[in-house]
């Protein structure tokens, strides 16, 4: 892979990356959505008093002018979608915003593990895109490229792809112009910004595409907000703004295949930190300068509700009830995470009274089962050395498919030798299936893992696939152990409850 050339000379105002900042957006936006009983409509669209409370909690915040229509939100809507995706936040059965099972595996994750993560969910956001919904210091559109509408060639995916694989080029410990990068991108991907009925830009080889290099100019802020970049600018006179330049940070370096970290080691540097004292009424003394944010975000998630404006403050206290560990607890926090990221972290002897205090919630936890964000992933015909490796990290497997914690995807992608980009989230948001009278429909090319032994089992097949079903298909199945009530609380979850009546009334 071809490196970019290094920049050698003097640079003015360096601007390191301050990564926490986008986390405690990230958890802003948890902290909105529980803050009232917000809502999605019904086409699942966040109300109007979210993006205001999400906005209140922005580091970056967005005009108050331009918070009025869903289509005029930047960062708000940028932020919400990353939560989403990141499964920080999710609706209920009545479209009641809740914590989702991504929180906690994101937040207690290690940095390097964050990170990942982050990038994963930064790349699958459509809701937002760089190339027309960005907008400058003035609250005005960048409008990148020649088209001003979603009709772009490539996908916001393949646009990060691209974006990242080009940091990738950059040399280690080394300045790089971004003139450069964007040169680079020119040419390796000329239809970047583009929309489809556009001829794609003739630039001479030895120039950029101006519109590539104000994107650059725009997404170094954004990536060095991810932590994965220093930016500085070239000192080139006092009537310029200067030339800017941009180099890897360590995490800039993992998340682009330069280098790789080790979690246990990251795990055992947390460990060994002792940022907590607990007092005997039940407060928690916090010296951040000795923690990370997911010891913010854990005692956020237990302690009462409280304004939290206070960042730059050293050393904050947080006040731990009853109640508070009992809500936090019935909405997905793990007791053993308490015991062992506070409890066993502690400066000091814990007092009996706070030991008391998690055991009496543990104890009411009743029939709460606490669950953990999972994926299926479905191999195919990978070749034996990769389900070797993929084994030989512990991860269990049930034929051809693994099932893989969020949590872990870092760990699963390093043994594939690949990231995963398919896939269905179950349950799903839309049907992956529809009955047209007694016609199966369903809606890919692929049968899900969901209710696949029945489908098998029914012929299904075409593309995409079908097939009939009547009473006197199901009849049929009877043979092979599949009852009339059996295939219909199989199918029920594939056309989400959209059942034939004959077949409804199996499971009424």
């Amino acid at each position: 892979m071809t490196t970019l050339p290094a920049y050698s000379g003097p640079v003015d105002g360096i601007l390191r990356p301050t990564p926490d900042e986008v986390l405690r957006e990230l958890m802003g936006v948890i902290e909105a959505a529980l803050e009232k009983s917000i809502r999605l409509t019904k086409s699942g669209i966040p109300p109007k008093p979210l993006w205001a409370a999400i906005n209140d909690r922005l580091l970056w915040q967005d005009s108050k002018s331009i918070l009025y229509d869903w289509d005029e939100v930047d960062q708000v809507r940028f932020m919400y979608s990353l939560a989403v995706q990141l499964a920080l936040v999710q609706p209920d059965d009545e479209r009641l915003l809740t914590v989702g099972p991504g929180a906690e595996e994101f937040f207690l994750a290690t940095p390097t593990r964050r990170s990942e993560m982050l990038l994963r969910a930064y790349y699958e956001v459509v809701d937002w895109d760089e190339r027309c919904d960005a907008r400058n210091d003035h609250g005005h559109r960048h409008n990148f490229g020649q088209t001003f509408r979603r009709d772009f060639l490539r996908q916001p995916y393949d646009l990060r792809r691209a974006l990242v694989e080009a940091l990738g080029r950059c040399p280690d410990d080394a300045w790089v112009r971004a003139a450069d990068v964007a040169h680079h991108l020119t040419h390796s991907v000329p239809d970047l910004l583009i929309s489809e009925d556009d001829d794609v830009p003739m630039t001479p080889p030895d120039e950029a595409d101006p519109e590539v290099e104000r994107l650059l100019e725009y997404w170094v802020i954004l990536a060095a907000r991810f932590g994965w970049l220093d930016l500085a600018r070239t000192p080139v006179g006092l009537e310029t703004r200067g030339e800017r330049v941009l180099r890897l940070t360590p995490l800039g370096r993992v998340i682009t295949g330069r280098q790789t970290v080790s979690y246990a080691d990251e795990e055992a540097t947390r460990e060994r930190a002792k940022p907590f004292v607990i007092q005997p009424n039940n407060d928690i003394i916090f010296y951040r300068r000795d923690g990370d944010i997911s010891d913010e975000y854990l005692l956020r998630r237990i302690a009462v509700d409280q304004s939290y404006a206070h960042w730059n403050i050293a050393v904050v206290t947080y006040h731990i009830t009853p109640e508070s560990l009992r809500r936090a607890l019935e909405t997905g926090t793990d007791p053993e995470v308490v015991e062992q990221r506070i409890i066993q972290r502690s400066r000091t002897d814990v007092p009996s009274t706070f030991r008391n205090l998690l055991r009496d919630a543990r104890r009411q936890l009743g029939k709460i089962t606490l669950t953990q964000g999972l994926s299926a992933v479905e191999l195919g015909p990978v070749d034996a050395d990769a389900r070797a490796r993929i084994e030989a990290a512990g991860f269990r497997s049930f034929g051809s498919t693994v099932v893989v914690p969020w949590r872990r995807w870092g760990e699963f992608t390093a043994a594939l030798g690949e990231d995963v980009t398919e896939g269905f989230r179950y349950p799903s948001e839309e049907p992956l299936a529809k009955f047209a009278e007694t016609t199966l429909e369903l809606e890919w090319p692929v049968l899900p893992m969901i209710a696949r032994d029945l489908l098998v089992a029914l012929g299904v097949s075409g593309d995409p696939p079908s097939v009939e079903m009547s009473e006197k298909t199901v009849a049929t199945l009877a043979k092979t152990g599949w009852t009339p009530k059996a295939v219909a609380e199989a199918i029920a979850p594939l056309v989400d409850g959209e059942l034939p009546a004959w077949l409804r009334a199996e499971v009424d």
